[in-house]
């Protein structure tokens, strides 16, 4: 089954993952890559389709990693990360991974459920020391005891009930749109609770947790939670229509650890994530990932998904089929195009303007042709 990974403001591309080599940072791109149907691709047709893609969606930069049998065969950055002052981008440049953030705590939570500090099957309500109404951010619930039915399977397959963010609804409350889990529907709601039970049970803030279960482990020197005095040096802008800066937002953003949306990264970072904690695992760590990649729930009429036979799975980048997004995240204007066997290509304009213009891209890796959107 192919699985899905959403990694915002840079593209990455993985193809024929069979698991992954270590650090990739001294890697020599090669010169022949190998697509999904094990077909050659050369260098020079994917930087040439990389640079029609940025020219006709007015991406400012990316940033590319490439995986083919076990090993990082190609990584390269292209564009400004910061157009006004002509800063290049390169493999070390830091970009705000918006719900990419998600992907990689529900890993963590997975990590969590092996050591024994939490069941995935067993109510959040009950690891509190108070009623979760009595928590601040949920007295809405208070009269709808369907908290209680609320599990860490349930939020990590997006099953809870729960909007994807309150600040989304007409009344901004907190509010069951069905019964928790009755069926599947994205929910950053549903990963807020999660977070804060998992700081409750373990003492520790999310920043803490995954600097010492995930970033430290895997090597992720250029990812955290929460800002970072050594981002300034090297960070990704977002900009408007005319190509200009529009500030940090992603510092606000990560003003406070938030595990469905704060996590800044590098598309080499991310990639190792995937590669060394995810599929080069054996033993006791492979039965936890081959639980966490394990179809949960049918995904029907979900907003994320364009077909009826997609399955969620208890990390958040799991779905089957070709799909189109376009979200907004801060003065980040995210939209991509996904089509995943552990693959994954994604396209972003990061500009402010709302006026759209579409045009049709084939695509040299999947034998496909998409529209995009350009902001």
């Amino acid at each position: 089954m192919k699985k899905l990974i959403l990694l915002p403001i840079f593209l990455v591309q993985l193809l024929s993952l069979m698991g992954c080599s270590l650090r990739s940072g001294n890697t020599q791109s090669k010169a022949t890559l190998k697509t999904l149907h094990e077909k050659s691709i050369s260098t020079v047709e994917l930087e040439a389709f990389v640079e029609q893609i940025m020219e006709r969606a007015d991406v400012a930069g990316l940033s590319c990693a490439i995986i083919n049998d076990s090993q990082v065969v190609y990584r390269k950055a292209f564009g400004n990360r910061n157009k006004s002052t002509g800063a290049r981008n390169d493999e070390e440049t830091v970009f705000a991974a918006a719900s990419f953030s998600k992907a990689l705590f529900a890993y963590l939570v997975m990590l969590l459920a092996e050591d024994g500090f939490i069941n995935l099957d067993k109510p959040l309500y009950e690891y509190l020391a108070e009623p979760l109404y009595q928590y601040p951010a949920y007295a809405d619930l208070e009269d709808d005891e369907r908290y209680k039915q609320i599990t860490a399977r349930m939020v990590l397959s997006h099953t809870t009930g729960f909007p994807n963010l309150r600040s989304l609804e007409p009344d901004g409350r907190l509010k069951f749109l069905f019964s928790p889990g009755e069926r599947n529907s994205y929910s950053g709601e549903g990963i807020m609770l999660l977070q804060m039970v998992v700081e409750a049970i373990t003492g520790k803030d999310l920043e803490t947790l995954a600097q010492e279960k995930i970033f430290h482990p895997l090597g992720m020197t250029h990812s955290s939670y929460v800002w970072q005095a050594a981002y300034n040096e090297n960070i990704a802008f977002p900009h408007d229509e005319f190509g200009r800066t529009r500030g940090l937002s992603i510092q606000l953003l990560q003003s406070n650890a938030g595990a469905g949306g704060s996590l800044a990264t590098t598309a080499d970072d991310y990639a190792r994530f995937i590669c060394l904690g995810i599929l080069n695992v054996d033993g006791r760590r492979k039965a936890t990932i081959d639980e966490m990649l394990q179809p949960q729930i049918a995904i029907g009429g979900h907003p994320y998904a364009l077909l009826n036979d997609s399955h969620a799975s208890l990390v958040t980048f799991r779905i089957d089929i070709l799909e189109y997004h376009d979200i907004q995240a801060g003065q980040f204007k995210i939209v991509f195009v996904v089509n995943y066997q552990f693959v994954f290509f994604l396209i972003v304009c990061i500009t402010g303007n709302n006026q759209e213009k579409t045009c049709d891209i084939k695509s040299p890796f999947h034998d496909i042709k998409f529209r995009l959107t350009k902001y």
